[in-house]
């Protein structure tokens, strides 16, 4: 009798731990669809040949909601810049690329973000040579723990700013063509914004308007807190600048293979390339070497793309030809006032060099 009591008890175990298990994870290429099977399998076939990392997996909701897409969920890789997932129903994800060696090994940060859940950064060891596997469960975030943040938009004279467009979103993986969680508001006549329900992580809040600069800050949502914060909006300013460009290396500007021009330049437009004499829009494949930017108000300037070569200073307020030659070193990378009857340097992503001069601001 004590045997048969024994024996049942131990059936009784198994099945209630069978029923805790969870629903099977990802564990190889026959677990996707068609696409992005295929693409995997293609994947995986050329690193077991010449090595890299593919990141693949599953993660679901831990209150049973169905994942569609990337608009309800955010999967990334943080790790020698951003890597985003792209994420497939039932919360499928891969990286739809093959990343170089360099990213394998342990400790590599990687992050899920979806709202109202607790967000996970992990520390996972990715392969080289072969697919590695992720899966995650996210827990639902108590109602009294989840946060917000509320806030009046403002034009430049301190007003009410009515159809304003407020985007909340991550601060990781927001760009290209992959489908992001993100809430997005208009405001009225009185100019408010509200989110609600936020889980204690770091947000990316974006204001924009047409013929306005938009405005673009990071904060951090606590538990059961709402945080006020206003923003203000700054119509587009344009700028008008001449400039000489030194097209064969040379750090002098009073002879060799000198190029002359005026530009007129509003921050919205995109950056300069001074080999190309003009300003050019924002293209994934084109390389500037300064961008103009409206930050609150004030006219910046900033490297597009740095790279150890290019660079810029302010050489002061001077006439453009009193400058007859460009420092060897102390150029900068980081943002720097824009100011009018200044000249500025600019070491260019050919490693050339340019001079320009600010002549007017509107």
């Amino acid at each position: 009798m004590l045997k048969q009591i024994k024996y049942i008890l131990l059936i009784s175990f198994m099945v209630y731990c069978y029923g805790c298990q969870s629903p099977r994870y990802v564990s190889s290429l026959e677990d996707f669809p068609e696409y992005p099977q295929d693409k995997l399998q293609q994947y995986q076939k050329q690193i077991s040949t010449d090595g890299g990392v593919v990141i693949a997996g599953r993660v679901k909701l831990g209150d049973g909601i169905q994942i569609q897409n990337g608009s309800d969920i955010q999967v990334n890789l943080d790790c020698h810049g951003d890597r985003p997932s792209r994420v497939y129903k039932n919360g499928l994800f891969f990286i739809d690329r093959i990343l170089p060696k360099k990213f394998a090994g342990s400790n590599r940060h990687f992050l899920l973000r979806a709202f109202g859940y607790e967000p996970i950064d992990d520390l996972v060891t990715l392969v080289d040579g072969d697919v590695t596997y992720l899966n995650y469960t996210m827990k639902k975030v108590p109602p009294n723990r989840l946060g917000g943040i509320s806030g009046f938009i403002l034009n430049e004279r301190g007003q009410p700013f009515a159809g304003a467009t407020v985007r909340l979103s991550y601060p990781y993986a927001n760009y290209g063509s992959l489908s992001t969680p993100s809430m997005s508001v208009k405001t009225k006549s009185d100019g408010r914004f509200q989110f609600k329900g936020l889980e204690n992580t770091e947000f990316s809040i974006t204001v924009s308007a047409p013929e306005y600069a938009y405005h673009n800050v990071h904060f951090h949502a606590e538990p059961g807190q709402t945080i006020e914060q206003n923003f203000k909006l700054y119509a587009h300013k344009s700028i008008t600048l001449n400039y000489v460009y030194q097209a064969d290396g040379h750090t002098d500007f009073t002879s060799g293979d000198l190029h002359r021009g005026q530009l007129k330049w509003t921050d919205n437009q995109g950056g300069v390339d001074f080999s190309d004499g003009k300003v050019e829009q924002y293209e994934p494949e084109s390389l500037r070497d300064l961008e103009l930017r409206l930050d609150q108000g004030q006219l910046k300037f900033r490297n597009f793309y740095v790279n150890g070569r290019n660079g810029f200073y302010n050489a002061g307020e001077l006439d453009l030809d009193k400058v007859t030659q460009a420092k060897e070193n102390g150029y900068s990378t980081r943002l720097a006032s824009c100011q009018l009857g200044h000249v500025y340097i600019v070491r260019t992503y050919e490693g050339h060099y340019a001079k320009f001069k600010v002549i007017d601001i509107e």
